[in-house]
């Protein structure tokens, strides 16, 4: 995907058009309502560098694999694998405003798959842990019901 869709509407274009519908009337002392949002990679003067994502990238890695192993040896249940789908996706967004999302694509996607299988196994032990736990429960609550009946 090396092209752009031009003149693409952003995310919260409501806002974009609020914003724009309300001031418009003031500027240039004509009414224009239908004044378009600004496209999602003209927010930047120019675009972060790729080295620069890169960077950030094996940053973010290893710093959500240091929270999710610290959530597993602490026994936490907290777990998070929606955040961790959003910043992959502005992983993706930074590399294709930096036209670089071709070279990088299996970057981010081995930096995902690494860190949503640890939260899913993360996720997958520690339910398997309350199951048991559960299981307990019910067996010594089976032996009082029958030690109160005989």
């Amino acid at each position: 995907m090396s092209g752009r869709i031009s003149g693409a509407p952003c995310e919260g274009s409501g806002i974009w058009l609020l914003f724009w519908g309300s001031a418009s009337p003031f500027s240039n002392g004509s009414v224009t309502f239908l004044i378009s949002p600004p496209r999602p990679d003209s927010f930047w003067a120019f675009p972060p560098s790729p080295k620069m994502i890169s960077g950030l990238l094996i940053v973010y890695s290893f710093s959500a694999l240091i929270l999710i192993l610290g959530r597993m040896t602490t026994g936490n249940g907290a777990f998070s694998g929606l955040p961790h789908v959003g910043y992959l996706v502005v992983f993706y967004l930074f590399y294709h405003v930096a036209h670089a999302l071709d070279d990088n694509f299996h970057a981010v996607l081995a930096a995902g798959i690494t860190i949503l299988s640890l939260e899913s196994y993360h996720v997958w032990t520690w339910n398997q842990e309350r199951i048991r736990q559960e299981k307990q429960h019910i067996i010594r609550l089976d032996r009082m019901r029958e030690w109160k009946k005989g």
